[in-house]
Parts: C-alpha cells; sequence; structure tokens
C-alpha cells in the first residue's frame, strides 16, 4: 500500500502523508497486527516541474510524497478489514496482496519432486513408443513460475463503488514447479 500527497508546499504534503500513516498505524494496532508486520520505512519525495514555454525553463510546481506501507498478515480472514480499513483512513494507493504460505519451502521442494518423477514418466512414455528405452540423464532444469503482479489504484475501486471486506476472497495459493529433463534414449 501506499499514501501520495501532491502539494506546492513540500511541508504540506509530507504532512498529509504522515498524517494518513499514523491513522493507518493506528489502525493496525487496532486490528491486532503486531508492529513487527507493519513497515512503513520507504518515503519518496519527488518535485513536480513545469516547463514554461515563455520562460524556455522549467519550473517547480510542487512536490509529490510517497510512504509506502507493508503489512504481514498471517491471518488471511483480517485481509479485507485490513484493505478496507487502509482506504477508510485514507491510504490511496493499493497493490494486490502477494499471497504465500509459512512452509512455503518445503511445499516447493514436494512440488519439485513430483515434477521431476512427472518428467522421467513422461520421459518413459515418449521412449517407449519410439520404441527404445530411456537412458541417463544428460540436463535438468528446474522452473519456478513468478509472474508480476499488476499495481491497483484504490481510488479507482472506490470510484467504481466495489468495496466492502467481504468481497475479498484469497482462493487457494498455488506452489508450482516445472522441471524440464533431458535424457539419452537407447534402441532397443
Amino acid at each position: 500500500m501506499a499514501v501520495q500527497a501532491r502539494d506546492p508546499s513540500l511541508d504540506v504534503a509530507r504532512d498529509a502523508v504522515v498524517k494518513v500513516t499514523r491513522g493507518f498505524l493506528e489502525f493496525a494496532a487496532r486490528q491486532d497486527i503486531d508492529d513487527e508486520d507493519v513497515q512503513t520505512t520507504g518515503l519518496s519525495i519527488q518535485p513536480n516541474y513545469r516547463w514554461n514555454d515563455k520562460e524556455n525553463r522549467q519550473e517547480l510546481q510542487g512536490y509529490l510524497v510517497q510512504r509506502e506501507i507493508v503489512v504481514r498478515l498471517n491471518d488471511l480472514e483480517k485481509l479485507g478489514d485490513i484493505m478496507e480499513g487502509a482506504v477508510e483512513v485514507g491510504v490511496n494507493q493499493m497493490q494486490p496482496p502477494a499471497l504465500g504460505h509459512s512452509n512455503h519451502k518445503a511445499l516447493r521442494r514436494q512440488a519439485l519432486a513430483t515434477a521431476t518423477r512427472d518428467a522421467r514418466t513422461n520421459a518413459e512414455q515418449i521412449a517407449s513408443s519410439l520404441n527404445a528405452e530411456l537412458g541417463a540423464v544428460r540436463n535438468v532444469t528446474a522452473m519456478e513460475n513468478n509472474r508480476p503482479q499488476p499495481r491497483y489504484n484504490m481510488m479507482a475501486a472506490r470510484e467504481a463503488d466495489m468495496g466492502g471486506a467481504d468481497t475479498y476472497s484469497t482462493g487457494q495459493i498455488r506452489i508450482e514447479a516445472r522441471v524440464n529433463a533431458q535424457f539419452d534414449l537407447i534402441t532397443k
């Protein structure tokens, strides 16, 4: 999440961001989210300029101040309440949540093992259909599927009347693995 404010005065823009950030921290505390699960350290300040054709130079128009807020939730039942509450206190930038699993490494290894067995079974089937046998492994490559998530502007959601804590559904967390394996073929 993030809070953005634009103003000709840097102090006014910064104060607006600080006010919303404080409001979110108070809200998070009321939701029993541990302090260590909330990060508000990302701050950026950008001057906004406009080109003045008449004077052939840039003129300072003001400042854009942004503070990033990262929340780690262990209870996904709170997701809708947290996102809606963030909007209510003034958070005006949202990204879709990055869902994960506390046992991701072990589950990823299980998925790799399954994918590896599947690669061998597929290769054996192909070899059999070619009237050959599977030989030694030549190469194995494991791939993880990490697709970037698009940014989502919560202001657009508010304007489209898409709110409501009960409208957030996490679905299932998928842990996928792909394995490509190359084998020698031994003709019969």
